[in-house]
């Protein structure tokens, strides 16, 4: 069931938080806070799914994948979380360019 997941879901997408990211731009700006942020949710989701170079495939490891993949595809809050920063004004329109090559680099998992 979806709601299992998203513990996980949590974890993964902290980073990308209005609150980690917004205190992130002050430091980096935008550029900078959002490729960090990808960098940190990229070794998030390798904590908890089987990656491209994972040796060990685990009944349970796997099973936690396939939830966690099904869930970043289908969950309406995974969809709402670009709008609510650009609502926040911690991201500009100019901004998505970066946010899909992030978005691009954490697909390969």
């Amino acid at each position: 069931e979806p709601c299992s997941w998203s513990l996980y879901l949590q974890k993964i997408f902290a980073p990308l938080g209005e609150k980690a990211l917004s205190a992130r731009c002050r430091d980096m700006g935008r550029r900078g806070a959002l490729e960090a942020a990808f960098q940190d949710m990229v070794g998030e989701l390798a904590e908890w799914v089987c990656g491209k170079d994972d040796r060990h495939f685990s009944e349970a490891r796997l099973k936690r994948t396939r939830g966690i993949a099904q869930e970043l595809t289908q969950s309406p809050r995974v969809r709402a979380i670009l709008g609510e920063l650009l609502a926040a004004g911690i991201l500009e329109t100019d901004d998505l360019h970066a946010v899909w090559a992030g978005l691009a680099a954490a697909r390969d998992w």
